[in-house]
This record gives C-alpha cells, structure tokens and sequence, in this order.
C-alpha cells in the first residue's frame, strides 16, 4: 500500500465526519492505524536487518547492551540482558530508544565510539 492509497483513505475519513458518518468514519481511522502500524514495523525490521549486516555490527550491538544495562525501566538484570540475542537488542533499542538505532549510531559517532 502506498502513501497516496493512505492519503486518499483519509480525505475519505474527513469527508464522512463532516456528513456526520461518525461510525463509517471510526471504522476507516482503524483501518487507517493498521495499517500505519504495520508499515512502521516493517520498517523497524528493515533497520535492524541493515546494521545486522554492518561490519561494524558488533560494536553497536556492544553499545546497544550497554545502554539497555543503563535503562531503570527494564526488568532484565544484566546477565539477562547478555543471554539475549543481537537481533533482540537491536529490536529494543529500535523501539525504546529516541530514535531508534540510527540515532544510537550517531549518538556513538558523536562520541567516537563507532
């Protein structure tokens, strides 16, 4: 599904709320969400797959552990953090950390970490 195939499901949801169809309008905004949501994932996956292949994988998935180690809000002790696997990390800190793996890369080449 592509971005106009969104947009014009949209201009659909506007124009049954301004007629009043609120329920037509509801079902399609979920409609909307999901598929949204499913785009977002795939792309998530994408980005763990694209530094999975990186030579410098090790180092960032390394960074990746520590800050998940840092993190108050995890539940996981350290040696639990350590039997997870590299895509596993990479996939929370895809989806816990602001902006993602690629804003983890750059803060580290900031730091001259990697």
């Amino acid at each position: 599904m592509n971005i106009d195939t969104i947009k014009n499901l949209v201009k659909k949801s506007n124009k049954y709320d301004v007629e009043g169809q609120f329920l037509k309008a509801n079902l399609l905004d979920e409609e909307i969400k999901r598929i949204r949501n499913t785009v977002v994932a795939s792309q998530k996956k994408k980005n763990v797959q694209h530094y999975m292949s990186l030579p410098e994988k090790d180092q960032i998935v390394k960074e990746a552990r520590d800050w998940l180690k840092d993190c108050e809000w995890t539940n996981l002790e350290e040696n639990d953090i350590d039997r997870l696997s590299d895509v596993e990390v990479l996939g929370g800190v895809e989806n816990h950390y602001d902006g993602g793996i690629h804003q983890l890369v750059r803060d580290c080449l900031m730091e001259g970490i990697v």
